[in-house]
């Protein structure tokens, strides 16, 4: 614990002069004004999309150089501090973060009043246990034996591997009972009609079905390419079939994930009961009601990030190096193919990962060599045997990070909470220690006074939490962006693991210290005894915080991550609550098969379809066809960019089909120029043909 605090009070100290940075940047700025997103096209549809707040840059800034400045002063200050009473320590993190939370809170509402006075009293509360140096207030310093037990015995062994095995299953039991739907039926009727999974997999996956489509050249996959290349194998002839796999794939996807996040729990923690724990808490506060019409809100975006963890890891530990380094290289590799973001989040892991271990083994330089050049190897090689060598360009790769262009910059962002409760540890001590953790797992040390581990696994511990804190709070930029406390639990995962390490050696020292200060009262108790004792003790005030709940109307329908998860358990049709689902078609969009009928019977075999509709992935995906449109013109067409191509693509298709009023729709949902552009061309272009009584068939005149 003590070395917690030290860290933290550094990391603190570097939190409060990025503060004064971007307020100074804020200063120097001409007036606090919104600005209109570079990439959206105007329109009333998409008017909330477009005017992005002037705080957003600001918070991502501060997020960001954090990010940067926090390690690196907790790293350089760990001296300074080093023989202040911890209790000082303690208070002086409390009152910062306190008073931190209310200059950030002036800062971005543009309230400069007194602003400087605020970050002078800022500093002077951090600052001031540094001049109790000199003074005698340190406390008799108790001290105990007590660390990780070690039992080597054949006995011990057995029942230790027994436990893990009995932990496994118990985890694995009501993961089944918590992920899998009671009616994958009933999720494949609402998946279908929902406009998320068809930009999101659906839709991507369809382009597949035609030989030589290269993502992002030919058509977009916004989010990556590797799980609508997966999932197009599972395409079946009609949409209920397809959608039936699709939900099918979506449980294999979290169980694999919540498999690692066992794994790796078994191999940090080392104890299989408190990696249990771990395991269902990290389970249930990153439970959203696992909206499968929402996959990108699950962890479908990063099933492998556990995976890199362990093998990077691996690869500065073990003695097989450079075995372990390919391999870490490859699962970038695998992660960059499966989702963009997520990809470049584990890539920038992987770099600085091993450059800080340089610091301490320059050895590990030629590892990073070794990883940097399994990754561009293994990326390439993948992505020729899965999309052919026109994959294989820079144009690709362009296109590739495109997405993070358009959707990283204040697109539908949510703005950080400044407000008393929650935020306080979302905000700042959740972050400061990662920050601490980096800073700690980058030095060179003795045990110290640590509990939980014992001397050996010390390496490999300050190696996981530092691929852990950094992966962590490289995947929370995406909850700067849209701050959604639920988006922080999902996307902090990997940190949570190393707050939760933090937790139980906190527990450890507590327990430990209570234990020596009851023998020197001659109380005699086992140390579990005292453990148990300090559990109930702790429980109580910990339930009573965990279900505060200030703000009733908050999106995911509570602040607090307890309450939000018993509500999402409550209503998740899964095998705990058991509710009964009837397969009803009523309440969605059905195919109806004429339709597919009529557009097979209209098109010649193997051409790519071009349909104006606003669901026209359901059709596509019933009848089994490529599509020939850049990117679902109709629901997402809202970039200057998206809209060329679109245009590009309804110019060079032979015929297209519209569903009934669909064009005349766009109008109606105010979008002018994508109306205007699309009308246009259709007039100039094509001429009508044929038509039913949903579809009308127009022919090319211009080519």
């Amino acid at each position: 614990m003590t070395i917690l605090i030290r860290y933290m009070w550094g990391a603190l100290f570097g939190f409060v002069f990025t503060a004064a940075i971007v307020q100074i940047l804020i200063g120097l700025s001409a007036g606090q004004s919104d600005f209109i997103h570079p990439h959206i096209l105007e329109s009333e549809y998409m008017k909330d999309y477009i005017i992005i707040d002037w705080q957003e840059k600001y918070e991502r800034l501060l997020y960001l150089m954090g990010l940067l400045i926090c390690p690196l002063f907790s790293y350089l200050l760990r001296s300074k501090v080093a023989k202040i009473p911890v209790v000082l320590l303690v208070a002086s993190i409390v009152i910062g973060i306190l008073c931190l939370n209310l200059v950030c809170e002036k800062m971005f509402a543009g309230d400069t009043t007194y602003i400087s006075v605020w970050f002078v009293l800022l500093f002077t509360i951090i600052v001031s246990p540094l001049l109790t140096k000199n003074l005698d207030l340190k406390s008799k310093k108790t001290t105990s034996n007590i660390s990780a037990d070690s039992k080597n015995s054949p006995f011990d062994k057995q029942r230790k591997i027994r436990n893990y095995i009995l932990s496994a299953l118990l985890y694995f039991m009501i993961l089944l009972f918590s992920l899998y739907p009671i009616s994958i039926k009933y999720f494949s009727v609402s998946v279908a009609s929902s406009s998320h999974v068809a930009s999101f997999i659906l839709s991507p996956s369809l382009y597949y079905l035609s030989p030589g489509a290269t993502p992002t050249i030919d058509f977009e996959s916004h989010y990556g390419v590797g799980h609508a290349w997966l999932f197009s194998n599972f395409l079946s002839n009609s949409l209920e079939s397809s959608s039936y796999n699709l939900i099918i794939f979506f449980v294999a996807c979290l169980f694999f994930f919540y498999a690692t996040v066992l794994f790796i729990l078994f191999d940090l923690l080392e104890s299989p009961w408190y990696a249990l724990i771990s395991g269902l808490i990290i389970l249930v506060f990153g439970f959203d009601n696992f909206s499968f019409g929402l996959p990108s809100n699950l962890p479908i975006r990063f099933p492998f990030i556990f995976i890199f963890i362990w093998l990077i890891v691996r690869a500065t530990i073990s003695r097989k190096k450079i075995v372990w380094g390919c391999s870490a290289g490859v699962a970038t590799s695998i992660s960059l193919i499966w989702q963009t973001d997520i990809g470049l989040y584990t890539l920038a892991t992987g770099i600085i990962f091993l450059l800080l271990g340089t610091l301490k083994n320059r050895k590990l330089l030629k590892i990073f060599f070794v990883y940097l050049c399994s990754f561009i190897t293994s990326f390439f090689f993948v992505i020729w045997i899965m999309l052919g060598k026109d994959a294989i360009s820079i144009l690709f790769l362009k296109r590739l990070a495109e997405p993070l262009l358009l959707y990283g910059n204040g697109f539908g962002g949510v703005l950080l909470n400044w407000q008393p409760g929650w935020w306080y540890l979302y905000n700042f001590i959740f972050p400061l220690i990662g920050f601490a953790s980096i800073a700690w797992a980058s030095t060179k040390g003795s045990k110290q006074n640590l509990h939980s581990i014992q001397v050996q696994n010390l390496k490999k511990t300050k190696m996981y939490l530092l691929a852990l804190s950094l992966l962590g709070l490289f995947m929370l930029t995406k909850w700067v962006n849209r701050s959604i406390d639920v988006l922080w639990w999902l996307n902090g995962q990997a940190l949570l693991i190393a707050i939760l390490w933090w937790l139980r050696e906190i527990f450890f020292d507590l327990s430990s210290r209570f234990y020596s200060l009851l023998r020197s009262y001659e109380v005699v108790l086992s140390l579990n005894w005292v453990r148990t004792i300090c559990i109930l003790v702790i429980a109580i005030p910990l339930v009573v915080i965990i279900t505060y709940d200030p703000i009733k109307d908050f999106p995911g329908g509570s602040i607090s991550p307890v309450i939000r998860a018993y509500k999402s358990f409550k209503v998740h049709p899964n095998l705990i609550s058991y509710k009964d689902l009837p397969y009803n078609e009523t309440q969605h969009r059905p195919v109806i098969a004429s339709n597919t009928d009529f557009i097979k019977n209209n098109i010649q075999e193997g051409e790519q379809i071009t349909l104006i509709s606003t669901s026209d992935w359901v059709y596509l995906t019933d009848a089994k066809l490529p599509p020939k449109l850049h990117y679902m013109p109709l629901y997402l067409t809202h970039s200057k960019v998206l809209l060329e191509r679109n245009l590009q693509s309804l110019q060079s298709s032979s015929q297209i089909f519209v569903e009934l009023d669909t064009i005349d729709s766009l109008e109606f949902q105010k979008n002018p120029k994508l109306y205007a552009s699309t009308k246009q061309l259709i007039d100039r272009c094509f001429e009508k043909e044929k038509s039913n009584q949903n579809w009308t068939i127009y022919r090319n005149i211009c080519n």
